[in-house]
């Protein structure tokens, strides 16, 4: 698959080309298998001044400059509890089961990432079981990790590799997206929301991973990949973002969160 684009970073304006094409070229054996173009890069070329950006699936010979660029952005976090670390392990089962988008500058420096796992069936109950327990997924994504250096944020890097991400999932067959996302990280719940994952849950998860062992409460966010149809909805509420309370039981009545409200901290909950 080759995309091309020409835009300036931060402009409304884009550009875009896109071709297709069939079968694709593959890197590794599991690349092949999963049809996943590891060693065709999404080729979209953008500017910010004299620098340049592209974008490439990246193999696991990149796991370390991906490590290195998780360290560092995890130091200047404000609150560690946004983010949960990858271990090199973490990293590389997902790009041999997934792929990673990466963010390139022109030296071919990564300077930002979308990690994808897309899990075997005997490991598809960890944010599965907390949505449906009556319902199993045919063949779902985990949309992982996301890294963007500081100085490369604001042009809506992450929104843009997930529209990617959702384009490689849906040719290849998975069938549903899910992910996590802080109550507190509110830029990266509206960039997720923004591309229609709705809140399904919100739990607490990674206790095997903090030294608290109560976990870290979290959004778990789900979007169906097949074209459904729209359903009305009848009840609309709004509710402050850090309301863990009263989100967990609108959640635990059917409501589902679609979106932020106006740039506030308020997220929209329908019951359809």
């Amino acid at each position: 698959m080759s995309i091309t684009s020409t835009h300036h970073l931060g402009s409304d304006t884009v550009f875009l080309k896109e071709s297709f094409q069939s079968p694709f070229d593959t890197m590794a054996q599991n690349a092949a298998l999963l049809g996943l173009p590891f060693s065709s890069p999404v080729e979209i070329t953008q500017k910010q001044k004299a620098k340049q950006i592209h974008y490439q699936l990246l193999d696991t010979s990149s796991i370390d400059e991906m490590l290195e660029l998780q360290g560092y952005i995890y130091e200047m976090l404000p609150s560690k509890a946004l983010f949960v670390k990858d271990n090199r392990e973490d990293i590389k089962k997902a790009i041999e089961n997934g792929f990673a988008i990466g963010v390139l500058d022109e030296k071919n420096a990564i300077v930002g990432y979308r990690l994808v796992a897309i899990p075997e069936a005997s490991e598809q109950k960890t944010l599965e079981d907390d949505l449906y327990r009556k319902k199993a997924f045919i063949k779902p994504a985990h949309l992982e990790t996301t890294i963007i250096l500081p100085t490369y944020r604001g042009n809506q890097l992450q929104y843009k590799t997930l529209i990617m991400a959702q384009k490689l999932l849906k040719d290849n067959q998975v069938t549903d997206v899910l992910c996590t996302v802080s109550p507190y990280n509110v830029f990266s719940l509206n960039n997720v929301m923004r591309a229609g994952l709705r809140i399904k849950a919100l739990k607490r998860k990674y206790a095997d991973k903090l030294d608290n062992g109560k976990g870290l409460w979290r959004f778990i966010l789900h979007k169906p990949l097949k074209d459904t149809l729209c359903r009305d909805f009848h009840l609309t509420t709004t509710i402050e973002i850090d309301h863990i309370n009263t989100q967990q039981k609108l959640l635990g009545r059917g409501y589902e969160g679609v979106s932020l409200v106006d740039h506030s901290k308020k997220i929209l909950y329908v019951h359809r």
